[in-house]
């Protein structure tokens, strides 16, 4: 995947917050948590380094509207 992604300049993280547990917590209270065979998928995804390795640019969406996190991203990869 690294390599596939490599030449692109806008691969974007968006997470609810900067604090990891944070982030899970408020992924878990919008989809209901995600739990397959005991596995948490917000949990597995947040905290999985190959997310942070692959964004070139992290947005974090906790007290934004949609329209400010699109902008966020728009001013970031400069659209």
């Amino acid at each position: 995947m690294q390599q596939v992604l490599e030449p692109y300049i806008n691969v974007v993280l968006i997470l609810p917050s900067p604090d990891l547990e944070e982030s899970i917590q408020i992924l878990n209270e919008r989809n209901g948590g995600i739990v397959s065979n005991g596995f948490d998928l917000n949990e597995y995804f947040v905290k999985h380094h190959s997310n942070y390795d692959l964004a070139k640019f992290v947005v974090y969406t906790k007290g934004k509207s949609t329209e400010e996190t699109r902008d966020e991203i728009l001013k970031i990869v400069k659209l």
